[in-house]
């Protein structure tokens, strides 16, 4: 078998339409596009993820130490605080003058040293929060804590409070004079890596965002399940050798999605959307996948075929150079090298230069 050998998987259904307003009129034109973008939202954040939190009625951003930040935020009558730390670009111990652009990872243990070191040689800002200060990562389905007790009669799930931490970095970030606010971007792995793609899509400051092997309700496709060869199997001793399904997803860790998602498994081509929503609605921005083609749970051909439907867009609008997949091989992981994809586009974008990792094509041509 090849990686183009679709012979084993499954496709449950046709993609959603993303130039239909879902009311028989078409997004025809480009000076349209803001008003189709919020229907594409509309159509998909309050199922998939159960809506956002409300914006802060409370903000503030208070320099503790050294280069941490303390952010609070929420009611009047109640807020949440978590760190931000932020490693500055230095030349000779000085900081670098003027303004610099930030890439934020809210994924604390995944943005080491090593990464930052590289980005502030670049000339990056490197910000880094603790996305699990806005809810816990530990299948618990109660919502007695967090962001959920700022907001206790909302329906957001936690994949929607990690995204509202990006956001609320953003606003810290957007209030310092040494941050190019032009240039803000946001990098997640995995669970992480359908948080950054759900905080760029419903927040239009972030301009760069890299969605690392997200998955279900990620960069995949809930239509489209893949399953892996034997090679593959036998290589990384997978026990299961499929796709993450939306099934999955409600058995395990349904707090991750909006409470009527359960009621599509076995449904799924009766959803409204799928995953190429959230990355059209990205557009006219700046999008990375970066994906393994051994991580098959991941759903590197879902991936593909939602970035092919969502890339109509980007086309469309004028701009099919800002999103972007880069295929590599190896496990499910998010390492120096993925980082640096990022860091060169956010380069290539800002020189104006083509990236030259679009291979997804090259991988998948015409099979998929």
């Amino acid at each position: 078998m090849t990686y183009t050998d679709t012979s084993l998987d499954k496709v449950l259904g046709p993609l959603p339409d993303l130039f239909s307003d879902g009311r028989g009129v078409r997004f025809d034109s480009p000076e349209r596009w803001a008003e189709q973008r919020e229907n594409i939202l509309a159509n998909s954040v309050p199922l998939l993820f159960g809506g956002m939190p409300p914006e802060p009625e409370v903000f503030s951003c208070r320099h503790m130490y050294a280069n941490c930040h303390l952010i609070t935020a929420g009611t009047a009558e109640k807020q949440i605080s978590f760190f931000m730390q932020l490693h500055r670009p230095k030349i000779e111990d000085k900081y670098i003058e003027g303004k610099c652009p930030v890439v934020i990872c809210g994924d604390l243990f995944g943005f080491n040293d090593e990464k930052i070191k590289e980005a502030n040689r670049r000339g990056f800002i490197a910000a880094v929060f603790n996305r699990c200060m806005l809810s816990a990562d530990n299948y618990r389905v109660e919502r007695d804590y967090g962001l959920f007790n700022i907001y206790p009669e909302g329906t957001f799930s936690t994949i929607a409070a990690w995204a509202w931490g990006y956001h609320r970095c953003v606003d810290a970030l957007c209030g310092m004079d040494f941050v190019d606010t032009d240039c803000i971007a946001i990098t997640g792995h995995s669970r992480g890596g359908k948080t950054t793609l759900l905080a760029a899509a419903t927040d239009e400051r972030i301009k760069f965002i890299q969605s690392s092997c997200s998955g279900a309700a990620g960069s995949g496709c809930f239509r489209y399940e893949q399953y892996a060869d034997d090679e593959t199997i036998n290589k990384y001793g997978l026990l299961d050798p499929r796709s993450e399904t939306l099934a999955d997803l409600i058995r395990v860790i349904p707090y991750w999605l909006g409470p009527e998602m359960k009621d599509y498994v076995g449904r799924e081509t009766e959803l409204p959307f799928d995953m190429h929503f959230l990355k059209a609605a990205v557009a006219p921005r700046y999008l990375l996948e970066t994906i393994s083609m051994d991580d098959v749970w991941a759903n590197p051909r879902g991936s593909y075929l939602t970035y092919k439907a969502a890339k109509e867009v980007f086309d469309f609008l004028g701009v099919g150079e800002n999103f972007a997949q880069s295929f590599r091989y190896g496990p499910h992981s998010h390492g120096i090298d993925d980082f640096c994809k990022f860091y060169d586009f956010i380069e290539c974008a800002r020189k104006g230069v083509r990236y030259p990792w679009h291979n997804a094509e090259m991988i998948y041509g015409d099979v998929l």
